[in-house]
């Protein structure tokens, strides 16, 4: 039993020293590219997923590719006060549209 409460205690230090490793990365990354980036580029996965680095970058170009491909919406939800401009690249003549009609006429 005590070897058990052992490897307990041992594997919460270890998920403690990652959650602060984590951290710092996260720290880190902002810092640099907060310094070195001046437009920011991303998917529109990827900035669902790094929405708050992001944010905490507080770009004022991004560059968001597959915009053809996604609806506005989920675009215009991550406009971040810093940002000034925004480009939007995507070929609307492969990409099938999103449009849903709300009423017939």
């Amino acid at each position: 039993m005590s070897t058990k409460l052992a490897l307990c205690a041992i594997f919460k230090q270890i998920n403690e020293v990652v959650k602060e490793l984590k951290v710092t990365r996260w720290e880190e990354d902002v810092d640099i590219r907060k310094s070195r980036a001046r437009i920011i580029g991303c998917t529109t996965t990827g900035l669902t997923k790094y929405c708050s680095l992001t944010a905490a970058i507080q770009p004022s170009v991004m560059m968001i590719e597959e915009a053809a491909e996604t609806r506005e919406a989920n675009i215009v939800a991550t406009l971040f006060p810093s940002l000034q401009q925004m480009i939007l690249v995507g070929d609307p003549i492969t990409c099938s549209s999103h449009l849903t009609p709300m009423f017939w006429s």
